[in-house]
């Protein structure tokens, strides 16, 4: 495949290319899901950073006359259930009441970039940009932002790997050379902790490695027209040494979501 040609296909994005360390079959079939934990998670976003107007439904069940009346009168907000509404209120009054978190949160919201790595088309939706792109800032609500849970957390969602696909976004861009790397972390549930981050360089260095990797695998495929699974012959089946729920790219289970990282309590 030609370089105009890769060009004019769809942007890629950060929510798919991390799919490529599962494997081609699993990038090419990445969808977005519109769970429980991401409207939450949107609706933060919304508070914390601008967006969507944010609105809870006060009633039991979403449908019927009542539920599509409330819906017709709030057609640009995003609707949640009341006790969810209360929890995205609880972890954006949290976000607010910490000093460090908000100074990290100074900057352009929300920013939509589009730019090319390695040849090809892609697009990133970035939650904050520093004044003069010094740093990218991404807000994360989690089940626990104890630095340790989340550190694993971060492995297996590939925050490293985001937080190094949209430094190079903002620098492709020239907005800006990107020097720190944060996350703002805060729990879903009372009494909505916030922990504030930097990306270590270690982790960075990690993150690059994993975004060339996958990008390069993906401009193979695309080329080839073929999307493998994991392997394509047989493997011998043996009892692993390392603990699979600590695993990098695993953990698909009922107690564990990989579109919000959320794991069961």
């Amino acid at each position: 495949m030609t370089a105009a040609a890769q060009l004019e296909l769809e942007p890629v994005r950060f929510s798919g290319l991390k799919a490529m360390a599962l494997s081609p079959a699993h990038y090419r079939a990445a969808v977005e899901r519109d769970g429980q934990e991401k409207q939450r998670g949107r609706a933060l976003h919304s508070i914390i950073l601008g967006g969507k107007r944010v609105v809870g439904y006060p009633g039991k069940v979403r449908r019927g006359k009542e539920f599509e009346a409330f819906a017709n009168d709030n057609h640009d907000a995003e609707i949640l259930t009341m006790a969810d509404y209360e929890r995205a209120a609880g972890m954006a009054a949290a976000v607010r009441a910490c000093p460090r978190a908000m100074d990290m949160l100074v900057g352009r919201h929300e920013m939509e970039i589009d730019w090319t790595f390695l040849g090809r088309r892609c697009q990133s939706h970035v939650d904050v940009v520093g004044p003069a792109g010094e740093y990218v800032t991404e807000l994360k609500s989690t089940v626990s932002s104890h630095p340790d849970r989340f550190a694993w957390q971060s492995r297996r969602m590939a925050y490293h790997a985001q937080l190094a696909f949209y430094a190079e976004a903002v620098l492709q861009a020239g907005l800006g050379v990107p020097r720190d790397l944060y996350v703002v972390a805060v729990e879903s549930r009372p009494p909505y902790v916030v922990t504030c981050m930097r990306l270590a360089p270690r982790a960075l260095e990690e993150g690059r490695k994993c975004v060339r990797l996958w990008m390069e695998r993906l401009l193979g495929c695309e080329a080839s027209g073929e999307w493998p699974g994991y392997v394509g012959d047989i493997v011998p089946l043996d009892v692993p040494d390392d603990d699979l729920e600590l695993t990098f790219g695993g953990g698909d289970g009922p107690d564990f979501d990989p579109e919000t990282g959320e794991v069961a309590a």
